[in-house]
């Protein structure tokens, strides 16, 4: 029968790493997570939108055209 080799996990160290990641993550995926306003995404070159439900029961959904969205101000924060 071979043995088998004892591994020793200390819990706090490896726990204290995850929230290490996660922060890291957190840091990364701020700029993508946060809201844009519709002059930003004009800077890019966007004209057209679409708009849909975010719930996953709704499936209502718009495509607006860029006659429609140029009317609108540039400080619409867009979510």
């Amino acid at each position: 029968m071979v043995g088998r080799a004892t591994m020793v996990v200390h819990w706090h160290e490896y726990a204290s790493g995850i929230e290490k990641q996660l922060g890291q993550l957190r840091k990364d995926l701020a700029p993508c997570v946060r809201k844009k306003k519709l002059g930003e995404l004009r800077s890019t070159g966007v004209r057209d939108l679409f708009a849909f439900g975010q719930d996953y029961r709704c499936g209502h959904r718009v495509k607006l055209s860029a006659m429609v969205v140029d009317e609108w101000p540039d400080d619409i924060r867009l979510s």
